[in-house]
């Protein structure tokens, strides 16, 4: 579990290489970090709202997920839950910030797109889990 202190050392690090106009880090193989390093993009105010290299470790990693045991994919969609609400939560704060009417309601569609998603993750970990409670169940 990343804590607190890891994602705000990792907004410090990206902020800091902003600034000297270096790559972004390398993704890490680590599913845990490479979460926290979107997560840190997603929370930094002066990012872009998706910074698409931050997200390629866990592409790699939701596409290899098809042959995956059930836990590994609870796993993954556990992470990416913290991702939708945080990119929901970003998307409505642009939207509100926005000076356009056009760019607000951009940013109002995407927000409410990251939210569909989310509710589908959600109601992906609650069918997971009634599907294995199920057979645990005492039957009458």
């Amino acid at each position: 579990m990343i804590t607190t202190t890891q994602i705000e050392a990792i907004c410090q690090e990206l902020q800091a290489r902003r600034q000297l106009q270096a790559p972004p880090p390398a993704q890490s193989a680590n599913p845990d970090e490479a979460t926290a390093q979107a997560l840190a993009a997603v929370l930094d105010p002066t990012s872009n709202v998706l910074p698409g290299s931050v997200f390629e470790e866990l592409t790699r990693r939701n596409q290899a997920l098809a042959n995956s045991p059930r836990a590994e994919i609870v796993a993954v969609l556990s992470r990416q839950i913290v991702l939708l609400e945080a990119l929901t939560t970003r998307f409505f704060q642009k939207a509100a910030q926005a000076t356009k009417p056009s760019a607000a309601a951009e940013f109002t569609r995407a927000a409410l797109s990251a939210e569909r998603v989310l509710i589908q993750a959600l109601g992906a970990i609650h069918s997971m889990n009634q599907a294995q409670a199920l057979p645990h169940a005492d039957v009458a």
